[in-house]
């Protein structure tokens, strides 16, 4: 049963890394940047800046993490866990992901 969901983690992180990280690149190059978006959205250009740096930074390490859990390697538990806490800032996907992801790798 773990096993399932060790690898339901592993696809959760490939699909959410690639969505958050093409979002993040579609609102620079189509909204110029997140201190735009921010204010179409109406929160503080502080948060849009986090989310983008965020997803964009995130995006290559949780595939590799999503590869490695589908895989059932060991060193990817440890690199899924740091970037579970890492994933909570990424709001709302991301912070399901790495919730999910701490229950799991732990």
């Amino acid at each position: 049963m773990n096993e399932i969901h060790i690898r339901t983690l592993g696809v959760l992180n490939i699909a959410g890394g690639t969505l958050a990280g093409l979002f993040a690149l579609f609102n620079i190059l189509f909204f110029g940047g997140p201190i735009s978006i921010s204010g179409y959205l109406g929160v503080s250009q502080v948060v849009g800046v986090v989310w983008v740096t965020a997803a964009l930074l995130l995006m290559i390490p949780c595939i590799i993490a999503g590869l490695g859990l589908i895989s059932l390697r060991g060193w990817a538990r440890d690199l899924g866990i740091i970037l579970a806490v890492l994933q909570l800032l990424i709001i709302p996907t991301g912070t399901l992901i790495g919730a999910y992801g701490l229950v799991v790798l732990f």
